[in-house]
């Protein structure tokens, strides 16, 4: 049996690798999405290692697709989509979640890391819309600085 080569030139293999990716929809998610990201801080200080959760207030698909995202040491976060992994959130209104991240070397938690992992109460909400988010969020202590 003799096999044949063709021998494909740029725009023909570029157009098999754009249908290979929209057939395999890498890097896409089902929902429609943007990207999010922000600045979390307590008192007007960073907020390190905390996550931030973002919950649309109306189901999509009979879904409830949440994304989430970690803080870093300058309180910075992006949010990625908790079903597939990819960057951002479902366009919509979000209730916003944000807590403390603590390690604890028992199932019930000290009165100090219990102290750790106080937030003060709140209550945010944002709008993902098309393009890029900014979500900044600046969380009170009632008392100032704890």
């Amino acid at each position: 049996m003799l096999a044949r080569f063709v021998k494909l030139g740029r725009p023909q293999l570029s157009l098999g690798l754009l249908l290979c990716m929209l057939t395999l929809n890498v890097g896409c998610s089902k929902y429609r999405t943007a990207p999010v990201s922000g600045v979390i801080t307590l008192d007007d200080q960073p907020l390190v290692d905390a996550t931030v959760t973002f919950s649309p207030l109306e189901a999509v698909e009979g879904e409830n697709p949440t994304s989430t995202g970690r803080t870093d040491s300058s309180g910075k976060y992006v949010l990625k989509l908790m079903t597939d992994n990819s960057n951002g959130a479902i366009l919509g209104k979000h209730t916003v979640r944000i807590a403390r991240n603590i390690e604890s070397t028992s199932d019930i938690m000290t009165k100090e890391e219990e102290r750790q992992s106080y937030l003060p109460p709140y209550d945010f909400s944002f709008e993902v819309v098309s393009g890029d988010n900014q979500a900044n969020f600046n969380l009170e202590s009632k008392g100032g600085r704890r």
